[in-house]
Formats: C-alpha cells, structure tokens, sequence
C-alpha cells in the first residue's frame, strides 16, 4: 500500500484541485480529507473526533482583500443537515 499525504491549502478550491490531482495523478483508491474548526464546546478535547449531524459552509477571502477571512458564507443555502442513522453507519 502507498500512502501519499498532501497539504493542500485552505478553501474549497484548494481542496477541490488537489483532490482532482490525486485522482488523475496517483489513481487513487481512497481519499481521506480532513480540516480544523473552530467553537468547540468545553467538553471536546484536542484530537477530538467529531461526526456532526449538522455543518455550516463558509467561504474564505483572499489576503488582503479588505474582507474579514473568516466571515460566514451568505450566499446560496449553506446549512448541511445529516442524520443519526448516516452517522451510525460510520465504520468506529
């Protein structure tokens, strides 16, 4: 098995182009991605593994656009609602 670990920027975009590169470059059979949050409640530790019933989308700017990086995507309906049953199909 090879296993090939790639950083691949901040954004969707980012994501988007280095997973497609992955794809077309390595044929590979599995993509894992993972990322950072922020709003954690008290309860949660570092390294904490959290399967969320729901998640918001946001949207980063780029440097130096005047804008606040880390505002929260208003654009087309952002909110991603799961359920339990998705989420207890999950391999633990």
């Amino acid at each position: 098995m090879e296993l090939v670990y790639v950083a691949c920027g901040i954004g969707k975009v980012y994501s988007a182009s280095c997973t497609q590169t992955l794809i077309c470059g390595f044929s590979s059979s599995e993509l894992y991605m993972t990322g950072i949050c922020g709003g954690l409640g008290s309860e949660l530790t570092g390294l904490s593994l959290v399967i969320p019933e729901r998640t918001l989308q946001h949207d980063v700017q780029p440097p130096g656009s005047g804008r606040d990086p880390w505002n929260l995507y208003d654009g087309r309906s952002s909110v991603y609602m799961g359920s339990r049953q998705q989420n207890a199909d999950l391999p633990r």
